[in-house]
């Protein structure tokens, strides 16, 4: 009876330590993007007679793992 138990016992810890071994996948997932604190745009200052127009460049983004990407953000200067 005793051999029997450390058998059965002996087959269970082998079972655990080779389950324990098998690769695991792992998820990974992608964070959401910071929210921008701040931008720095690449003219500070422009000036603009009527029908011209200029397209301001994003140079700098605070923190620097922000989208660049300025979405829905539209200004119109009169």
């Amino acid at each position: 009876m005793k051999r029997e138990v450390k058998k059965v016992l002996a087959c269970c810890l082998i079972l655990a330590m080779f389950l324990c071994n098998l690769p695991v996948t792992t998820i990974t997932s992608q964070a959401a993007a910071k929210k921008t604190t701040s931008i720095t745009l690449n003219a500070k200052k422009k000036s603009l007679t009527v029908g011209q127009t200029y397209q301001l460049k994003v140079k700098k983004v605070k923190p620097s793992k922000a989208s660049k990407s300025v979405h829905g953000r539209a200004v119109t200067i009169k």
